[in-house]
């Protein structure tokens, strides 16, 4: 309740499943990516961060779009919520729209 917390949804492109190698390959194929957050039944207003290489252990190659926000102590009550993410057009998923739903406390 007294903390600062991240909401926030990341989606990855590798080079062996998209077969994506570059930053700009990865940009291309999340460009028609559109997530909408909504929290507690309302819409939530995000940022989407540029996309970036993700550093693993392996040397496999792969790149990261992620959404989201920082919401302060002053934002969320204490209690339960509900987080629901529409995802269109993830590059990586067989499924064109995907929602996941999420809680949390």
């Amino acid at each position: 309740m007294e903390d600062w917390h991240a909401i926030l949804l990341g989606l990855s492109v590798d080079e062996e499943n998209e077969g994506v190698t570059s930053v700009g390959e990865a940009k291309k194929l999340f460009a028609p990516t559109v997530m909408t957050f909504v929290l507690d039944g309302k819409p939530f207003e995000t940022t989407c961060l540029p996309v970036k290489p993700f550093l693993r252990d392996s040397h496999e190659k792969v790149f990261v779009l992620v959404q989201g926000r920082v919401v302060g102590p002053d934002e969320l009550v204490a209690g339960s919520h509900s987080l629901t993410v529409t995802v269109e057009n993830d590059p990586a998923s067989a499924v064109k729209v995907d929602v996941p739903t999420r809680v949390f406390h």
